[in-house]
């Protein structure tokens, strides 16, 4: 079997993760087979089985794409489909912690997962696998587009972002979003179901001609604590605030320069106000230009963590596709302050449970949370019980099974 020393491809945005991750190798050995660890965790009867593909940072997930899939992945298996997880593993942790989830997954090396394709298609085979879900359209024409000719599966494009808006709104070239446009154009040949997260993003969709037979309305499931939400009659003089997000990531780090101004806003307001930002990133960079921040780094268990903070900021700088940070701020009970941007994808309803506000104008809505119990607990209270309702996984598992099975 020739297996090639470096990967030919690299997907758009790993620019925006840390490359640089400690590789955490027992065996730099590659099997055989052309992958590194196999762990079959649940054996189903079941004729329907769907393959997940995933690059990046998945474990320890905070929130985003990779906590979206893992909530899928765990919901399904538990509906009798097995579901599989094929890992772009590139080291940076522990291979052990696939053991402990409810799907089987496949660690694949960085060589093999795109530039072997066809040892990648006879792990599909062997495993009988009828779907493969992909997460964005340049994966779907370098991968998807593989494995429908070799093997006949069928093709899901969880669309978590509308690569090409996302890309204008960041400022990129023209010809960057042209081509991301025909990436699109010419995947779509391919995909069976488009799993859309927004109702905007569909409207976009559906402006490109993708046919609307195919768009499916899913929104992100999370799995949602029982938990009871703070009632507060008093709040204390300092108030604790969190920020959730890869510092890779630009829309993110454009959230920090809203944020040390609302810090110094409040100041000057008589507020004392404490923010901590979890997530990677170039943190010791970040830290030199923002000194009023707090940088943690990576966290392992997000909700507890949430919990021991008063209130959860919400403003990236730009965005497209729905505002995932927000559920987990909801899960935990937080109070959350947002700008336009960090409310994005969500329905109205969402304007009960949160505060948005201008970018120069959040520290009114932190004032307001710091001198009123009554709106901290309401937010709180109502916060949660908008996440319960629309975004727990036991419920919104059903349409995704649905599709899946549809597609046979």
């Amino acid at each position: 079997m020739n297996i090639q020393k470096k990967a030919k491809f690299t997907p758009h945005w790993f620019k925006y993760i840390n490359v640089q991750r400690k590789h955490i190798w027992v065996d730099e050995k590659i099997a055989k087979e052309g992958y590194r660890i196999f762990y079959k965790n649940r054996i189903t009867t079941s004729k329907i089985k769907v393959a997940f593909f995933l690059d990046g940072v998945f474990y320890p997930s905070t929130t985003g794409e990779s906590y979206h899939i893992r909530n899928l992945l765990e919901e399904i298996s538990k509906r009798k489909v097995e579901s599989f997880l094929f890992r772009c593993y590139r080291g940076w942790e522990n291979s052990e912690v696939y053991k402990k989830f409810g799907f089987n997954s496949v660690c694949i090396d960085p060589t093999i997962f795109y530039d072997n394709l066809d040892v990648v298609n006879y792990l599909l085979v062997t495993n009988k696998i009828t779907s493969v879900v992909f997460d964005t359209a340049e994966v779907v024409l370098h991968q998807g587009a593989y494995f429908k000719n070799k093997s006949s599966v069928k093709i899901i494009y969880d669309v978590t972002n509308v690569d090409h808006l996302l890309s204008k709104m960041g400022g990129l070239n023209k010809k960057t979003v042209n081509a991301q446009i025909k990436d699109l154009y010419e995947a779509d040949k391919y995909i069976d179901i488009y799993w859309v997260k927004t109702q905007n993003d569909k409207q976009q969709l559906l402006k490109l001609g993708i046919n609307p037979e195919k768009l499916k309305y899913r929104v992100v499931g999370i799995n949602v604590p029982t938990i009871n939400t703070p009632k507060k009659q008093h709040l204390v003089k300092t108030i604790r605030a969190v920020y959730l997000g890869n510092m890779y990531y630009p829309p993110n780090i454009g959230a920090l320069e809203t944020i040390d101004k609302t810090i110094k806003e409040c100041k000057e307001h008589g507020v004392v106000l404490s923010v901590s930002v979890i997530g990677e990133g170039d943190l010791k960079k970040l830290s030199l230009k923002y000194p009023h921040i707090k940088f943690l780094g990576e966290c392992k268990d997000v909700i507890p963590t949430l919990r021991k903070y008063h209130l959860a900021f919400a403003c990236p700088s730009y965005g497209s596709g729905i505002s995932m940070k927000i559920l987990d701020y909801m899960a935990a009970g937080l109070p959350i302050i947002a700008n336009s941007v960090g409310v994005r994808g969500h329905s109205e309803k969402i304007r009960r449970c949160v505060l948005i506000g201008k970018n120069d104008r959040l520290y009114e809505c932190v004032e307001k949370i710091a001198t009123h119990p009554a709106i901290y607990n309401k937010l709180s209270s109502e916060g949660y019980r908008y996440v319960v309702d629309n975004f727990n996984i036991k419920i919104k598992i059903n349409k995704y099974i649905e599709d899946i099975k549809k597609l046979g």
